[in-house]
C-alpha cells in the first residue's frame, strides 16, 4: 500500500501529560510503528534493555530498541510497542496501531477513518 502522512499524538504511559504530536507515514505493510528516538526520549520513554531484530522491506535485518507509548489517533487510544527510530528511519504508523484502535485506511482519499458501526 502507498504511504500518506497523518498526525498522531503520542504520550508517556507513566506520565500522560508528557506528550508529543508526530507526523507519521501510514504504512499497513509495517507491523510496528517507528518514532525517532529523540522524540521518544523527549517525553521520557525508555528503550528496552536490549534491541530486537526486525526485517525491513528489502528483507534486510536491522536491530532497534523498543519501548511503549500511548498512541492517540482520531479520538482512539492504544498502548503499543514502538521502535526507537534512528536518523534514516521514517516515522511510521504501523498496522498494529491501526488494528488496536480499530481505524481503517481509506487509500484513495489517503485518510484514516472510524468504521461507521463505531462512529
Amino acid at each position: 500500500m502507498g504511504l500518506f502522512q497523518w498526525a498522531v499524538k503520542i504520550s508517556n504511559p507513566g506520565e500522560r501529560r508528557r506528550e508529543e504530536k508526530v507526523n507519521h507515514s501510514v504504512d499497513t505493510d509495517a507491523v510496528m510503528s517507528v518514532i525517532p528516538a529523540k522524540r521518544l526520549k523527549k517525553i521520557g520513554i525508555e528503550p528496552s534493555p536490549f534491541p530486537i531484530d526486525l526485517e525491513v522491506m528489502d528483507s534486510c535485518r536491522i536491530s532497534r530498541w523498543v519501548g511503549y507509548v500511548i498512541f492517540q489517533v482520531e479520538g482512539k487510544s492504544a498502548l503499543r510497542p514502538v521502535v526507537f527510530g534512528e536518523i534514516r528511519d521514517r516515522a511510521t504508523l504501523g498496522a498494529d496501531v491501526l488494528q488496536a484502535t480499530g481505524l481503517w485506511v481509506e487509500p484513495k482519499k489517503e485518510r484514516l477513518i472510524v468504521p461507521e458501526a463505531e462512529a
